[in-house]
Parts: structure tokens; C-alpha cells; sequence
């Protein structure tokens, strides 16, 4: 989970204490992080990426917000960096695995075989329970592992300088889970993460769409990402879209996949699945593991879990005016 600009927050306004200086400088205690957990007050927003091609919803990332008792919608600028060094960051990401988790198998339900991105940070990531974790919650919804993407941002710095993140990298990858770099090219590392890692998408930043339509040496840096991606295979997905001429110059230099304004805001599941339902859904291609295996791949890594344990995972909010019971096997 990362911080958001003001460019993905626009559609919320989130009311801060009266005291704080237009609410930037106010930041949650660990006893209010610990109780939006505990009385699940986080909510998930979901942006669609969009094929330009088909014009088709093939995925989105879920973003992450704190519905406060009392002051109303937060984005994760306000929390995420308290979040972060108190160490709760690991409690929130469980809650969202699951939370998400849950809505993939309600979208599939209703027809929607798309994916679903899902940020991760170094603490939980430099683990190995989050293998525990994710595979945990495909085994209690159903979901297989190719509808999520796994999301690592270059500025939690994942590499640690052991071989601990491209073990657990490999074993993710194995299980079928996709790995993506967010944020790309927004810090210093993102040439080593692409040599490192199992990374099958490349989502580039904002950063280095905003000056593309009128800088001839911007167009020239993402050709030479496009170049980059073909050579290792990988997808590439341009943030931050917000403009016509902006899609225009992605199309010509061979980027088709967009996430930004341009096509749809951060929205609720039950906008996400409308908006996706009327955006001609294409259907998900597993990758790497034929149909007729899936099953038997997923159990496997399950039971090659060292502890062989299977944690509960978080039951789903049971506010939002839907049924999904459906989601639990």
C-alpha cells in the first residue's frame, strides 16, 4: 500500500482533525490503527486497468481506504507511514488479502473473471509467512492465485541484500501468483528489481507519463522501456493516465494496458463491478499452470508450507448491503 498523489485522490476528500493544518499534519496513533483493524473501518477502492485496444476492464488495483468514526473517508497518505514503522502495516495487509480476495470471488460469481492487484510492503514481504498468508486466503475463497497480482513499490526496498525475497519471490511465482513493480522508475532500484526478480509486469509512474506528449525526451525514455519489456517478456502498464493526447502517444509507442483518470477514479466493488461489467470483461488466461492442473499446483504449494498451517481469514465486512457467502468453500 502505497501513499497516493492528489491526481488518484480527487474523488475523496478526506476530513482531518479541525486542529491540523489542512489535515497534513495529522497522523493516526497505533491504538487507532490496532481499532480500525479490530472493527474492520477499512474499506477497498478499486481503478480499473484498461486494454486500450479492446477498451476492455481487465483488472484493477485495489487501493486501500480508512473509513474514520469521525473523520470520515482517509486516503493512505494520512496512515500509511505510521502504519508502516509501528509495524500494524502487516495486521492491515492480512485484513486486505482477504478483503480482496473475498471480492474476486464475488466478481466471478457474477461473470467477472478479471484480476486484481494487491500492494505489498518490505516488513510483511521479507517474511515467509506471507506465502502462509496469501496461500491461506486462496484456499478459503477459492480464488486461484493467477487473478492476483502481487504489487512491490521500490521505496519499501524489498531487496535486503539476502537471498530471503527471491526465495519467497520464486515460490509466490511458482504458486501462480503474478509479481508486478509499481511505481517504476519513481526510485533508484528499478533496474535491479527487473534483474533480480520474477517481476511479469511493469507498471510505470506517473512521473513518466505527465510529460509525454510535449517532450520529445520522455517519448524517448518509454520507447525504451517498451524495448525493455518485450525483451524479458513482460507487461507493461502506464499510471497516471489523464489525458487523450497522453493515450494517444502510449498507443503509438506500443503500450496498450492504462490505469488513470482518463478511463475511471478509484471506486467502491459495486461501482468497479458495474463499471466492469459494461467494458466488455475479457477473460482471464491462467498463466503458466493448464486448467486441468490448477488444482492440484495450488494444493501442492499449500501443503509445501513448512508448518503446514492454514490461518483463518478475515470474514467479510457484513455492511456493504451484499451477500458473500458464496465466496467461502
Amino acid at each position: 500500500m502505497r501513499p497516493e498523489g492528489s491526481v488518484k485522490d480527487r474523488e475523496q476528500i478526506a476530513c482531518m482533525p479541525s486542529g491540523a493544518a489542512e489535515g497534513d499534519n495529522w497522523s493516526p496513533t497505533v491504538a487507532e490503527l490496532k481499532a480500525a483493524t479490530a472493527f474492520e473501518q477499512w474499506e477497498v477502492y478499486y481503478q480499473p486497468i484498461v486494454d486500450m485496444r479492446t477498451r476492455a476492464c481487465v483488472g484493477a488495483e485495489a487501493l486501500l481506504r480508512w473509513k474514520h468514526p469521525l473523520f470520515g473517508m482517509i486516503t493512505p497518505k494520512y496512515f500509511i507511514r505510521e502504519a508502516e514503522s509501528s509495524g500494524e502495516i502487516i495486521a492491515i495487509t492480512r485484513w486486505l488479502i482477504c478483503r480482496v480476495m473475498h471480492d474476486v470471488q464475488w466478481l466471478s460469481h457474477r461473470g467477472l473473471e478479471i484480476y486484481a492487484g494487491i500492494n505489498l510492503v518490505a516488513q510483511h514481504f521479507r517474511s515467509a509467512i506471507i506465502i502462509d498468508d496469501l496461500l491461506s486466503a486462496t484456499f478459503e475463497t477459492g480464488v486461484m492465485p493467477q487473478k492476483v497480482v502481487l504489487e512491490l513499490t521500490e521505496r519499501n526496498r524489498i531487496d535486503d541484500g539476502t537471498s530471503a525475497p527471491v526465495e519467497i519471490m520464486n515460490r509466490l511465482s511458482g504458486c501462480g501468483f503474478s509479481l508486478a513493480i509499481d511505481d517504476f522508475g519513481a526510485h533508484d532500484s528499478s533496474l535491479t528489481y527487473l534483474s533480480k526478480f520474477p517481476i511479469s509486469q511493469i507498471k510505470i509512474d506517473k512521473s513518466f507519463i505527465d510529460g509525454i506528449e510535449f517532450d520529445p525526451r520522455a517519448r524517448s525514455v518509454l520507447k525504451g522501456l517498451v524495448a525493455l519489456a518485450r525483451s524479458l517478456k513482460q507487461t507493461l502498464i502506464a499510471e497516471g493516465v489523464q489525458t487523450q493526447g497522453q493515450l494517444a502517444v502510449l498507443a503509438k509507442v506500443g503500450i496498450t494496458r492504462v490505469q488513470g483518470f482518463v478511463y475511471a477514479p478509484p471506486m467502491p466493488l459495486q461501482e468497479y463491478e458495474a463499471y466492469a461489467s459494461k467494458n466488455d470483461i475479457t477473460t482471464l488466461r491462467p498463466v503458466g499452470h493448464p486448467a486441468a492442473q490448477r488444482a492440484q499446483h495450488d494444493r501442492k504449494c499449500l501443503r509445501s508450507l513448512s508448518n503446514n498451517r492454514i490461518p483463518t481469514c478475515a470474514t467479510p465486512l457484513s455492511d456493504r448491503g451484499q451477500s458473500l457467502s458464496k465466496t467461502r468453500h
